[in-house]
């Protein structure tokens, strides 16, 4: 049978190697969406340049036709930065969120407030909505 000391030691290793991997899963995942979101940014201005360069040409030389062909590919370009900076802030603020979430409820049941896991997955729940209503 193992002592009061080895048990307590067991159960803190154990959070340290959860908090340690949970650490590297938000950095990873945050990266990812960096990574994602900042292709997105380069390709969205690409086409901006792209645009303008199709646009001032051929507007240049008289074709209506191809400075508007031109505005739509900057327009589409300017759109598609836009969408992949705002991927970028959304994957941040689940990750953040998320990591909150897993954080209180871990505490929780270090108090021996969570009777069960409905609980904890209510709880879970609650406060995913109440973080996304402010953030």
């Amino acid at each position: 049978m193992k002592d009061n000391d080895s048990v307590l030691l067991e159960e803190a290793y154990g959070q340290v190697q959860e908090g340690i991997f949970d650490r590297l899963k938000k950095a990873s995942s945050e990266v990812k969406a960096r990574v994602g979101g900042t292709g997105q940014q380069i390709k969205g201005s690409l086409k901006k340049g792209t645009g303008k360069a199709i646009g001032g040409v051929l507007g240049k030389l008289g074709s209506e036709t191809g400075a508007k062909i031109g505005k739509e590919i900057s327009d589409t370009g300017i759109a598609q930065k836009a969408a992949a900076s705002q991927k970028v802030v959304d994957a941040g603020k689940d990750t953040y969120i998320a990591s909150k979430v897993k954080d209180i409820v871990n505490d929780l049941k270090v108090f021996g407030s969570m009777d069960s896991r409905d609980t904890e997955q209510k709880l879970s729940v609650e406060l995913e909505k109440l973080l996304r209503k402010y953030l």
